[in-house]
C-alpha cells in the first residue's frame, strides 16, 4: 500500500508542476480561446472558447508612411495588423474584459487600452520570458492609440504615427519599451554571459540588436524556472488612480492621496507635489508631476487635477491633465 501511495503522491506532484508550466514551455502551439486575465495567458489556460470571428485589418498604406509601418527587419507585414473580436451587438455590453486570445497558432493582446468590446489586439511577435509586441504611437498626443487610425491627421511632426516595440515580462506582466538600455538591464540582472557579449562586442545600440539579444535570452532560458509575481500596475490602473474621488474635498487632499499611492509604485518615478507661489507668497498653483513607464518621454509630466489661484488666494481654474500631460479640460471658477 505504501509504495502505491508514494507513486501516486509523486505523480500528483509532477502533475501540479506540469500544470504550472508557462505558456511558452509547453509546445509550439497554444490552446485556442480567450484569456480573461494575465494569469490565464502566462499559464496557457484560456477560460472562454474562441467562439466569435476575428477581423484582421492591415494598416493601410495611405494612412501611414511605409518607412514607419515597417521600421525593423523583424517586423513583417504579417505582424503589422490590428485584430478585432466581432461580438454580436446584443452582447457587447455584457462581454467581460478580455486580456487577449489565441487562435491556436499565435497570441494576440492589447497592451494598454481600457477594455471595451471595440478594442483592437496586436500579435505577440515572440513569446517567451519577455514577449515582444508593438503598439501604434500617436505623436500628436504622445500616447498609444490602441486602435486603427481612421484617418491621417497632422501634428506638425515628421511623422504622425510610429511603431513602438514593447516587452512584456512573463514574471509580473510589466510592459516596457524594447530598446538597448532596457535589454542591457535585463541581461545584467539575469544573464552575465549575454550581457558581457552585448557590451564587449561591437554591437550597435539599436532596436535590431535589442531584439536579437532578447530573442537569444528567451531561447536560452525557455525551460528555466521563472519567479511568478502578481501582475504589475497597468495603464488602466494608472488612469483610474488619478481620477478624483468623493474623499477629495480639495485639490490639496487629492494631491496628497494620489501622491501617497504613486510615490512607492515602481510604475512611477520622481513623483512630487509641485507648488508655485506668487511674489506675495500666495499659492499660485498646485498639482502632481511625475515620470512613468507608460510615457515615452523622459521628462516629468503634469498629471491629474491642478488648481490655479490669483494673487489674493482665490481659485481661478482647475485643469485636468491625462496621464501623458495633455490638457483634457479647463474648469474656470467665477
Amino acid at each position: 500500500m505504501r509504495p502505491l501511495f508514494l507513486i501516486f503522491f509523486l505523480l500528483s506532484i509532477n502533475l501540479i508542476i506540469r500544470a504550472q508550466d508557462l505558456i511558452y514551455q509547453k509546445t509550439s502551439t497554444y490552446n485556442a480561446g480567450f484569456y480573461l486575465s494575465f494569469d490565464e495567458f502566462r499559464f496557457g489556460k484560456p477560460s472562454m472558447p474562441l467562439n466569435y470571428p476575428i477581423d484582421r485589418t492591415q494598416l493601410p498604406a495611405d494612412s501611414l508612411d511605409l518607412s514607419i509601418i515597417y521600421p525593423y527587419s523583424f517586423f513583417s507585414a504579417e505582424d503589422n495588423a490590428f485584430y478585432k473580436i466581432v461580438f454580436p451587438d446584443s452582447l457587447k455590453a455584457t462581454i467581460p474584459k478580455i486580456w487577449g486570445f489565441s487562435d491556436g497558432e499565435s497570441i494576440y493582446y492589447n497592451f494598454l487600452e481600457k477594455w471595451s468590446a471595440e478594442v483592437h489586439f496586436q500579435k505577440l511577435i515572440n513569446v517567451g520570458v519577455y514577449s515582444i509586441s508593438w503598439q501604434l504611437l500617436d505623436r500628436l498626443t504622445s500616447s498609444f492609440s490602441g486602435a486603427l487610425p481612421e484617418k491621417k491627421h497632422t501634428c506638425n511632426c515628421e511623422k504622425d504615427y510610429e511603431i513602438q516595440m514593447l516587452l512584456l515580462s512573463i514574471s509580473d506582466g510589466e510592459v516596457q519599451i524594447l530598446n538597448f538600455e532596457n535589454v542591457r538591464s535585463i541581461l545584467l540582472k539575469n544573464d552575465s554571459v549575454l550581457y558581457h557579449d552585448l557590451i564587449s562586442g561591437n554591437s550597435e545600440q539599436t532596436i535590431e540588436t535589442s531584439y536579437q539579444y532578447i530573442t537569444l535570452f528567451n531561447k536560452k532560458h525557455r525551460f528555466e524556472k521563472v519567479e511568478i509575481l502578481p501582475a504589475t500596475f497597468q495603464l488602466e490602473d494608472a488612469v483610474n488612480l488619478i481620477l478624483k474621488t468623493k474623499k477629495d474635498k480639495s485639490i490639496e487632499l487629492y494631491c496628497n492621496r494620489v501622491y501617497d499611492q504613486i510615490k512607492n509604485n515602481k510604475a512611477f518615478s520622481e513623483a512630487e507635489i509641485v507648488r508655485q507661489y506668487h511674489k506675495n507668497n500666495q499659492l499660485k498653483s498646485i498639482g502632481i508631476e511625475t515620470k512613468h513607464i507608460f510615457s515615452l518621454t523622459n521628462e516629468k509630466l503634469p498629471i491629474g487635477f491642478w488648481a490655479f489661484y490669483n494673487k489674493t488666494g482665490k481659485l481661478e481654474k482647475i485643469i485636468q491633465y491625462n496621464l501623458f500631460g495633455t490638457n483634457l479640460q479647463t474648469i474656470k471658477k467665477p
